[in-house]
């Protein structure tokens, strides 16, 4: 519709005919152009999330705590930090989708602090090996 608008615009000889079929396309083609524009909107701020991703992050990476510590106790512990690096990569996941709503982003956040949570009471916990 834009090209054949520019070349009837261009068009000194161009017939009313050709203007007004030019005109119909772009009214034909305004109201999907209406609806596309009102789908846009601005990314949805992540940055709590992010932040909370980081420090999920630093405690999965921190060195392994369960040598000398009971089997049950270690299992325990690397049950939750598998746990935590599944939540991390899903955290990312929503970090780069732009089109995340702040609830996603929200929800996201809570199962990343409630990772984050589960890993450092199942650190806590660890028991030595007698």
């Amino acid at each position: 519709a834009k090209t054949e608008a520019d070349r009837v615009i261009h068009d000194d000889n161009a017939t009313p005919a050709q203007v007004t079929a030019a005109i119909a396309k772009i009214d034909a083609v305004q109201p999907k152009l209406d609806n596309a524009i009102s789908l846009l909107h601005d990314k949805e701020n992540n940055s709590e999330l992010v932040k909370a991703k980081a420090k999920l992050d630093a405690a999965t990476s921190e060195e392994d705590p369960t040598p000398g510590m009971t089997q049950a106790t270690a299992d325990n512990y690397r049950a939750k930090k598998v746990e935590a690096e599944r939540i991390s990569a899903e955290a990312q996941s929503v970090i780069d989708n732009g089109d995340a709503t702040a609830e996603e982003i929200r929800d996201e956040k809570a199962k990343v602090e409630e990772a984050l949570t589960q890993l450092t009471e199942a650190k806590n916990a660890l028991k030595a090996d007698k």
